[in-house]
């Protein structure tokens, strides 16, 4: 296996620090952690790119796929920027409402609509806003959810788009991660349409009283949410796997995985009663497929050192989801998970000297996976 390590200790980004998060499109893999710089990298060329702008910290990067040239940020600064790599500029800027800190962020799969999660405000929401995607669309968000989470949203992530649900119908949806213990998949088709029979965007039917009520006033974020996971733990990480992207997967803070399975209808196609059950409080364990809740020491009775885990990630050619962990010192190593168990296949080789913040499975690359870290180095693996 080759790997490629770039270590950004003191330059590009400014200053030494973690490296949380990477996107990545063709030859350009772009990191950013701890500094308000983006580094982006041409792995064929070597050369390197610093995108400045923003004004504290990133929270997340995401290169659009309807445009490759174009590269998403969100930053604890309240914007969210998309930067034309080829021409070194900024394109667009959008300020996030409410003075909110933005915590996380995600773009949909086609560019059509991007997700920001926020930190816990003065007011006691934790928002998540939907917002158009593109360069010409409007700087308001589309819908403001303002009552989804009682703590910090820290992920959020988006649905294969071409994937297709049971009707035949492409879903677009985001997950979102919260340390409040819950998991929300939000019906991103629902926020468009509801926007554009508000006004906001291109044409559409006019709104229900109901709906006018709700945009003269608070947003009624179940309307839009398909289902409300409670995974009892602060969750870190979640995203969708499965054909039809119709399972949802969680890791918290504490290490436990769980994996659940959602509604494959658009919310506008929920009637009350099934919003009211998908989204109570209660815990309803109807929708959990399967818990692992030591998953730590099933890799450590293996043989593999394990101190938390990393990510999931989905290959849809062969429908396997694997996770993949780490230990303090660096080691990273890939798992198959089956139903109800977990199954080691590999070490990646040990380069990393801390802990590892992000991985990116690159299917379109031939499989690479690149992985950023504590010790604010960038590592790609090809087979």
């Amino acid at each position: 296996m080759a790997t490629f390590v770039c270590s950004l200790e003191d330059k590009p980004l400014g200053k030494k620090g973690y490296l949380l998060h990477a996107a990545c499109s063709g030859p350009h893999i772009a990191v950013a952690g701890t500094s308000p710089n983006i580094a982006v990298h041409n792995v064929e060329t070597q050369q390197r790119l610093v995108l400045k702008g923003h004004e504290a910290d990133v929270v997340g990067l995401s290169f659009d796929p309807a445009s490759p040239a174009h590269l998403w940020s969100a930053s604890r600064d309240g914007t969210v920027k998309c930067w034309d790599i080829a021409e070194k500029t900024c394109v667009r800027t959008v300020t996030v409402p409410d003075d909110s800190t933005p915590s996380s962020f995600a773009l949909s799969s086609d560019g059509a609509c991007f997700a920001v999660g926020c930190e816990l405000n003065h007011m006691r929401d934790a928002p998540v806003y939907i917002f158009a995607g593109g360069l010409q669309g409007p700087d308001s968000p589309l819908v403001s959810l303002k009552n989804c989470h009682s703590d910090d949203v820290v992920y959020i992530a988006a649905s294969d788009a071409t994937a297709q649900s049971g009707s035949g119908e492409a879903l677009h949806r985001f997950a979102t991660a919260s340390t409040d213990g819950l998991c929300n998949v939000i019906d991103a088709d629902a926020c468009l349409e509801y926007a554009q029979r508000r006004g906001d965007g291109v044409q559409g039917g006019a709104l229900e009283k109901g709906e006018q009520d709700q945009a003269d006033g608070d947003f009624d974020d179940a309307s839009v949410i398909v289902v409300t996971i409670n995974a009892d733990h602060s969750v870190k990480r979640t995203g969708f796997f499965g054909p039809a992207q119709e399972y949802v997967y969680c890791i918290t803070h504490d290490e436990t995985l769980s994996f659940w399975r959602v509604p494959d209808r658009k919310a506008s196609d929920m009637d009350i009663d099934d919003q009211d059950e998908n989204n109570s409080d209660d815990d309803d364990d109807n929708d959990l497929v399967f818990q692992l809740d030591e998953p730590r020491a099933i890799l450590v009775a293996a043989g593999l050192p394990t101190d938390y885990l990393i990510d999931c990630f989905y290959d849809a050619a062969s429908g396997r989801l694997f996770l993949a962990s780490g230990s303090d010192d660096g080691h990273v190593h890939i798992s198959h998970i089956g139903q109800g168990q977990l199954v080691p296949l590999c070490a990646l080789p040990h380069v990393h000297k801390d802990r590892v913040r992000s991985f990116k499975w690159m299917p379109e690359a031939g499989g690479a996976l690149a992985t950023t870290g504590e010790d604010a180095t960038m590592c790609i693996f090809t087979s």
